[in-house]
């Protein structure tokens, strides 16, 4: 990946991968699919890397298998259970909800390994914030 295409990376987001509430949400086609029943693990410091597991029966990993575009959005204790009215692009042009959002890490797809019924992803972080 190239320098120039990456935003901010910030430490603190990626500390709050810790957080047991998040979702990840996917772009391909034009369409968007946000999961909850997804793994989500750092990888590598330099550069940020994340692993994403999906089950196959998941639309948000049928999506990454079209396209590379996903982001993984790190839950307040206090979001809501319906977001979908309040969700807007990333940077990467992935949904999110920046009200019920304490970190958001947007990612590009660079390998996939089928695993039985699961697809783990292997991504490169292009942005990491921490919400205010």
């Amino acid at each position: 990946m190239k320098e120039a295409e990456l935003l901010e990376i910030s430490e603190e987001a990626f500390s709050l991968l810790a957080s047991p509430t998040y979702t990840v949400s996917v772009l391909a086609d034009g369409e968007d699919a946000t999961d909850t029943e997804c793994a989500v693990l750092p990888l590598q410091d330099s550069p940020k890397r994340l692993l994403l597991a999906f089950a196959n029966r998941s639309r948000a990993a049928a999506l990454l298998h079209v396209g590379d575009k996903c982001n993984v959005s790190i839950l307040r204790q206090s979001a809501p259970q319906s977001t979908e009215k309040r969700m807007v692009r990333a940077s990467n042009g992935t949904l999110y909800c920046p009200a019920c959002t304490n970190a958001l890490i947007c990612a590009t797809v660079h390998a996939s390994i089928p695993f039985g019924q699961y697809t783990v992803y292997l991504t490169d972080v292009t942005e990491a914030r921490f919400e205010q």
